[in-house]
């Protein structure tokens, strides 16, 4: 085994728990409190032309060719243009809700990405899938990052990318040309195997053991999410979701897909790129949806739908009016939707006015009230914790948990 290649599979290795005092179970189960996929969209979308179109004033600028949709409880801006987005909505609005006047704090795709995703501004706090993933145990890839951003935080064990180089290494593929002793490495996997075996009882012999365990789950199930490089959009999440269905992985973030020569940063020709994004995203999460649910969970008690929470999120939202090109710029204000199971849905939560301002709500029912709390990222994440079974107080001590959605 070449110096090299020694460096790359103890990498691996002490990545997956080996001798690093993880204690960490073998197979993922959907009783531990379900499983998460994290959708982002980069970029900050306008609600006004989903979410939280606001029909009853002349005052925001939103599509002009909306009217107002309604699905299973859920209201939204509906549009000939977009007939994806009440599709959507159609089908999965009792497992849907829409949250409105998430206060991002910021102006900044930086600084709202980092603070969206981790709940805190501390430059040094993990992503909310991390923490999920890492306190309730973990598997061969706790939190697998598919695309789009990370924040492995303290908890960095526990946060993988998905990229050519781990699956090419677990697949004894890389280094490129670099050659590979079979019986050697078969030799060492038996020594590793005996000596955890005759480890003592106790957290060090568990975490050996476990280690390798995690190692076997990745190495028979590795084909199942190889990435080639420059692989498509469709292929990076076809591998998170194969993860979750492997039962690899407890949480996956992946990036959205856009259609070709589009953005959602739109501070120019706002309308022109809201409407086909909007169009394009909701497409992709039928697609999604689809999936989930003709796979089977890790347990094979269900589908995959069944045990998994989805969390469709950016990190900004727009403007209420257009800038002097048509576009609309940064606003610190945005909503998201959360789907799945244990979700209350055919619900709108949270508020804004009409200059798209956050409106304090209740946390526990999302209803607007002048004594309660505007909603926050740090809030919206104790409360997801909470749901998928971990202790929000360890995370966010002195943070009354967002809990509407899910009750």
């Amino acid at each position: 085994m070449t110096t090299r290649r020694r460096f790359l599979r103890q990498g691996l290795l002490g990545g997956l728990g080996l001798g690093a005092g993880l204690t960490l179970p073998r197979v993922a189960r959907a009783d531990a409190g379900g499983l998460l996929l994290v959708y982002w969209v980069p970029g900050g979308w306008d609600p006004a032309y989903c979410f939280d179109p606001h029909f009853e004033t002349g005052a925001l600028d939103r599509d002009p060719d909306s009217a107002p949709g309604t699905a299973g409880g859920l209201s939204f801006a509906d549009a000939p243009s977009r007939p994806s987005v009440a599709a959507f909505f159609g089908r999965h609005a009792d497992r849907t809700v829409i949250i409105n006047g998430l206060a991002v704090g910021s102006i900044s795709h930086t600084q709202c990405t980092r603070l969206v995703l981790t709940g805190s501004r501390r430059p040094d706090a993990a992503d909310l899938a991390t923490r999920v993933a890492s306190s309730s145990g973990a598997f061969a890839l706790p939190h697998l990052v598919v695309s789009g951003p990370r924040f492995p935080g303290d908890l960095g064990a526990t946060t993988v990318p998905l990229n050519p180089l781990l699956t090419g290494t677990v697949r004894g593929e890389l280094p490129r040309g670099a050659p590979v002793d079979v019986e050697r490495e078969a030799l060492l996997r038996a020594y590793l195997t005996d000596a955890a075996a005759a480890l003592p009882d106790g957290a060090p012999a568990d975490a050996a053991r476990q280690g390798l365990d995690r190692l076997a789950d990745l190495e028979a199930a590795v084909d199942s999410i190889h990435l080639m490089e420059f692989a498509t959009d469709r292929e990076r999440l076809d591998a998170g979701v194969a993860a979750l269905g492997q039962g690899l992985s407890r949480c996956v973030t992946v990036g959205g897909s856009l259609p070709f020569m589009s953005q959602w940063d739109s501070h120019t020709n706002n309308h022109f790129y809201q409407d086909r994004n909007f169009e394009h995203l909701f497409g992709e999460l039928a697609q999604l949806m689809s999936r989930l649910e003709a796979l089977p969970d890790p347990s094979g008690a269900g589908s995959l739908a069944d045990v998994t929470t989805v969390l469709v999120m950016s990190e900004m939202g727009r403007t209420p009016v257009q800038n002097a090109t048509g576009g609309k710029d940064h606003w610190p204000y945005t909503s998201l939707m959360v789907i799945g199971p244990g979700v209350a849905g055919g619900r709108v939560l949270g508020a804004t006015n009409q200059a798209l301002v956050g409106q304090p709500i209740d946390l526990g029912s999302g209803e607007p009230t002048p004594t309660g709390d505007v909603l926050t990222p740090a809030a919206l994440g104790a409360g997801l914790l909470q749901h998928l079974g971990a202790d929000p107080a360890a995370h966010f001590p002195d943070v009354a948990p967002f809990t509407a959605p899910f009750a």
